[in-house]
């Protein structure tokens, strides 16, 4: 488990400690906890940012197509009968 989804799961966890019925005390002791996990976070998270991902997807009519207006519904063949 990456350090990251550590975090990620402590962060669960104390935050329902804090939802729960308790005494003062426990509230403030999660809140300062959840602070603490929630700067840890953004630590991982300067170190190694999201990765952004592109994708593209080829075009199914060649250029000579898209050119005469052709669409890939006038490029389908009739289906048999």
């Amino acid at each position: 488990m990456s350090q990251e989804a550590r975090l990620i799961e402590k962060l669960r966890r104390i935050e329902a400690l804090f939802a729960r019925p308790g005494g003062e005390g426990e509230r403030i002791a999660a809140e300062l906890a959840r602070e603490r996990i929630l700067a840890q976070l953004r630590e991982v998270e300067k170190e190694a940012p999201a990765v952004e991902y592109k994708f593209s997807l080829l075009d199914e009519l060649g250029p000579a197509a898209r050119a005469s207006g052709q669409t890939a519904e006038h490029t389908r063949s009739p289906r048999p009968r």
